[in-house]
């Protein structure tokens, strides 16, 4: 990475984390949705 200071790595891959973790978070919701539905 030419030129990015310190920061802006770091912000980078801070903003990275928190998207992954919110796809994760939506395909959790999915899949426990789903076997809730199951469970009925």
């Amino acid at each position: 990475m030419c030129g990015l200071n310190h920061e802006s790595i770091n912000a980078f891959l801070n903003l990275r984390r928190i998207i992954y973790n919110f796809v994760r978070e939506d395909e959790t919701r999915d899949v426990k949705a789903g076997i809730a539905l199951k469970l009925r």
